[in-house]
């Protein structure tokens, strides 16, 4: 079970001035990020560079955008993550991709939200 006041104070500690800093409500950031793709059996299927739209809703950032771009090249593509998050699976390829995606740029989430804070905090 996690530990929320746990939590909360390592967020506090990374940000001891969070609630008399400037209000980031309404800011919009864009991350980059990189993530691997892995197959059965540990098989690296590739690597994945994101562009990850972080937007503050008052408490805290939320995932909003990501645009990605596979290693190998090809055309990049992006997506909504609250509407891949709120509609069933489709079943095509693109969509079990974007799944794949969104779970592992959602387990960057505080780096992220790091980064995004630094960046708003810098504008």
């Amino acid at each position: 079970m996690l530990d929320t006041d746990a939590i909360w104070a390592n967020r506090l500690a990374a940000y001891p001035d969070r609630f008399d800093a400037p209000d980031l409500t309404g800011q919009a950031v864009d991350v980059p990020t990189h993530v691997e793709l892995i197959g059965r059996a540990g098989v690296l299927i590739g690597g994945i560079d994101c562009v990850v739209t972080m937007e503050h809703d008052g408490d805290d950032w939320e995932i909003a955008a990501i645009a990605y771009r596979s290693e190998f090249g090809g055309p990049g593509h992006d997506f909504d993550a609250p509407r891949l998050r709120s509609r069933p699976p489709d079943g095509t390829l693109a969509d079990l991709a974007e799944r794949e995606i969104l779970r592992l740029v959602d387990g960057q989430y505080n780096a992220l939200a790091d980064a995004a804070t630094a960046e708003a905090r810098a504008a």
